[in-house]
């Protein structure tokens, strides 16, 4: 069994979904799971969520929304070590997201914000990346929150960066075709995870 497991995808691609039923399954099945989610998950996370994500009438800079991030998780990262080898720990975003999105969609220097994510120094064993095409992500996005507001070329450079993680890292990101029902994606995840 792997000890930390990650789930991305563009927004709309149903990847909470997905982690929510996988660790629902673990746990009937009588895995120690501990389920996060970011950001958040710490009362210092969940501030920082609200204030990243929700307060859309505060402007907030490329750089300064990086580091909100990486604040949120190296605060994760550290209860998540308290856990780490004990329980399964499923987590919604980890690191890919920000290469994903503050790297690829904001543009910051892909080393920055690997630096500034110095502390998140736990390696996900295994992430499923639940995969849909722009068009569909465009048409589920419900502008939630401040990064729904971004347009297609936003999401476009999100995705080709996901696509190049996908690459460089075949041995740990799983693509799942989120073209398909719930159920036949969380059938496929199941079944993956059995293998490991």
């Amino acid at each position: 069994m792997k000890n930390f497991i990650t789930f991305e995808g563009l927004d709309g691609s149903g990847k909470t979904t997905q982690a929510n039923l996988l660790a629902d399954y673990f746990e009937k099945n009588g895995e120690n799971v501990l389920f996060v989610r970011e950001p958040g998950s710490t009362p210092l996370g969940e501030i920082l969520r609200d204030a990243v994500l929700k307060q859309q009438d505060i402007a907030i800079s490329p750089q300064a929304e990086a580091l909100i991030f990486a604040a949120a998780r190296a605060q994760l990262t550290e209860n998540l070590k308290e856990n780490y080898g004990k329980k399964t720990i499923i987590c919604d975003r980890f690191l890919d997201s920000s290469i994903a999105y503050q790297h690829g969609g904001r543009g910051l220097p892909l080393e920055f914000v690997k630096q500034i994510n110095i502390f998140a120094d736990i390696k996900p064993d295994i992430t499923f990346f639940i995969d849909i095409d722009l068009e569909t992500s465009l048409k589920r996005i419900q502008d939630h929150d401040r990064l729904d507001l971004e347009g297609p070329k936003f999401y476009e450079k999100v995705y080709k960066i996901y696509k190049n993680l996908i690459s460089e890292h075949k041995k740990r990101i799983v693509v799942i075709d989120g073209n398909r029902t719930i159920e036949e994606i969380h059938e496929e995840i199941v079944s993956y995870s059995k293998q490991q």
